[in-house]
């Protein structure tokens, strides 16, 4: 709620000078509206270089993931080949005692 009287801001006055052709005062607001796209500009150009740094770091995490998933895998085959190796030769070992004994 608001109390006692309301206070109207008036609108901005043009002062005789610098500013007083209405040419001048359309080139100053196209200047500002030039620099506040800059500054857009500037502001989108940061936001696309943290974004693509983001995208390049997970990018490099998940191959370093798949790297060790693939050496995992790897490791796991070699395993199970070693094991299949033991087994044949364990095999090997019991056909030659039973044909000896």
């Amino acid at each position: 709620m608001l109390r006692g009287p309301q206070r109207q801001v008036p609108p901005p006055v043009v002062r005789p000078g610098k500013w007083s052709n209405p040419l001048q005062l359309e080139m100053k607001r196209a200047e500002l509206e030039l620099k506040r796209m800059e500054a857009e500009d500037k502001k989108a150009e940061r936001e696309f270089r943290l974004r693509q740094m983001e995208m390049e770091k997970r990018r490099e995490e998940q191959e370093s993931q798949d790297r060790q998933s693939k050496m995992e895998f790897d490791l796991r085959m070699k395993e199970l080949d070693m094991q299949g190796e033991r087994q044949r030769l364990e095999h090997e070992i019991h056909m030659a005692q039973s044909d000896t004994g």
